[in-house]
């Protein structure tokens, strides 16, 4: 591409030389700067050309560049579906292992209290 905006400038230039511009510039008067205001006017033009090719080669970068976030935050927030699911079976894993080792412990307590009871009453 940057081959195709020399040659357009290359050709903005020959087309001044070829309609006299070099002739407009040796003439005595020096009030005649339509010839050069024409030269710059190509090359302005030229400049903008150029501006905006490569405001569309960013626009296209940033573009690429969204999608790849956009990928990595789905991503990231599939990570964190996983990792929530995993903690809720842990938490409830815990519950039920809590709710376990109470019941144990009730029945451990509850067959002390009989045994002690039972003690008591053979002793008697």
């Amino acid at each position: 591409m940057k081959v195709i905006f020399f040659l357009i400038g290359v050709g903005i230039i020959a087309l001044w030389l070829w309609s006299g511009g070099l002739t407009e510039l040796s003439k005595e008067n020096g009030k005649n700067v339509e010839s050069i205001e024409s030269l710059f006017t190509g090359l302005a033009f030229l400049g903008m050309m150029v501006a905006i090719y490569f405001q569309n080669e960013e626009l296209k970068l940033q573009r690429q560049e969204l999608s790849e976030t956009r990928e990595e935050l789905k991503r990231s927030a599939d990570a964190n579906t996983e990792s929530a699911l995993l903690a809720k079976n842990n938490i409830e894993q815990q519950y039920y292992i809590a709710k376990s080792n109470f019941y144990t412990l009730k029945t451990h307590y509850l067959l002390r209290n009989i045994l002690r009871r039972l003690t008591i009453f053979i002793n008697q």
